[in-house]
Parts: structure tokens; sequence; C-alpha cells
């Protein structure tokens, strides 16, 4: 599932993906907006469409994967969501294990 939020003039200024991982549950695993708007609360704005979408489709969890550790305070703090929990993965290790599974491939 994804959104757009697009500008009066229909270009698609944000966006984001939401992917079902278990019953029930789903991950945000992409949001963004363009650099030139960052700071309005677009941001938010996505935030909020994707959990209404996530709970139209009868999804009781939304879980966002992050090598950012603000983001548990962000979406306290601005969005009001309490229970968060920051499961932070080491990055670098993350993306070795990307690159040895992408050259095995080749």
């Amino acid at each position: 599932m994804n959104g757009k939020m697009k500008s009066k003039y229909g270009q698609i200024i944000g966006s984001y993906v939401l992917l079902p991982t278990r019953p029930e549950t789903v991950e945000l695993v992409n949001i963004a907006v363009i650099e030139p708007l960052h700071g309005k609360g677009l941001g938010k704005q996505l935030v909020m469409n994707a959990i209404e979408v996530a709970k139209s489709n009868g999804y009781r969890t939304i879980e966002v994967g992050t090598g950012n550790s603000s983001i548990g305070d962000t979406l306290k703090t601005s969005i009001g969501i309490y229970k968060v929990t920051i499961d932070l993965m080491n990055e670098l290790n993350f993306f070795i294990g990307q690159r040895a599974i992408k050259g095995k491939e080749n």
C-alpha cells in the first residue's frame, strides 16, 4: 500500500509505503517529502494518513524500522504516539550484509 501527497498543481510532494509483514501488522518502510517543503508538517500528515489507511485495512500495529534514534521522539512529540519501541540495527552491518547478498547474485 502506498500513499501520495500532491500539490495543488498535481505534483507529487510526498509519499509513503506500507508493507504488510504479519497478520494485523504493517511496516512503514518509506516516507519522503521533497526537500524544499521539509519542516512544514507534511511528514506528520503523511504518517497520520498512513495510520488511517492501515486501520481501514484491518491492521492494528504499524512498525517503523530506522537507523535514526531520534525518530521515536519525533513520533511521540509531533504525532502523539506514546508506545514507541526503538530497535536500532547496526546500520553498517546491514549495508555490509546487503552488499554480500548482492555480490552472491552477480
